[in-house]
């Protein structure tokens, strides 16, 4: 026998993906910003995202490469999932759910004023609608803390990098300066970048050629901190 709770119509939760997309622009990690163009919160700046498309998107991540190229201009971007957020509080539409996600691109990539994409450094950025003022600080608390133990902070730079441009990459996403050689001896030992074929588009300063990098593609995490 078939409850009446079986055969209710239940309505439909807001699915939407939320992409922190972040950058490191003047020596600071930055996130895209973006103007709203409907109610509610019209003109107001959000995080980079979009309804989920069923008749469309495949799945979560198809809607968050979708939005990355329709609002930033990317197509090549390294991104993972964050975490779900959820509740009846979250949009003023009606119950919500959004699949966050975080997104990590070279500046030198990025395309400037896209769609009116903007950047800002995160710790200025407050005040958002929704709740993207908590999935920002749960995205830069993923990035700092996964950052010390992985090569996240690797796709921050465009390949081919030195190994100055990697400790810089490093230090900005963690928070904390690193001993150069003992950052050296530790990358050596672990195995996770390589000496780079590809050619360099972005002149280097000094008379000493330095070896250029780029990440060995099989390595994600390692089982220590930097």
């Amino acid at each position: 026998m078939t409850s009446n709770t079986e055969n209710r119509e239940f309505d439909r939760p807001i699915v939407t993906v939320d992409v922190v997309l972040v950058t490191v622009i003047d020596g600071k990690l930055q996130v895209a910003l973006y103007p709203r163009k409907t109610e509610p919160f019209k003109g107001a700046e959000t995080i980079v995202g979009t309804f989920v498309r069923v008749d469309e998107d495949e799945t979560a991540e198809s809607a968050a490469q979708r939005v990355l190229e329709e609002k930033a201009g990317l197509t090549d971007v390294y991104f993972e999932q964050l975490q779900t957020f959820s509740g009846s509080a979250r949009d003023p539409r009606g119950w919500s759910v959004s699949i966050a996600y975080i997104a990590l691109v070279p500046a030198a990539t990025l395309r400037a004023g896209h769609d009116g994409l903007s950047f800002r450094p995160v710790d200025e950025i407050s005040g958002l609608p929704f709740d993207h003022d908590l999935i920002l600080k749960t995205a830069v608390l993923r990035l700092r803390g996964k950052g010390a133990y992985s090569v996240l902070p690797c796709h921050l730079l465009e390949p081919p990098f030195t190994y100055t441009e990697m400790i810089e990459a490093y230090e900005t996403v963690i928070g904390t300066k690193i001993d150069n050689s003992s950052f050296r001896r530790k990358v050596g030992d672990l195995g996770f970048v390589k000496e780079s074929n590809l050619k360099r588009v972005r002149p280097l300063s000094g008379k000493r050629r330095p070896v250029l990098l780029e990440l060995a593609s099989d390595v994600a995490t390692f089982n220590r901190f930097l």
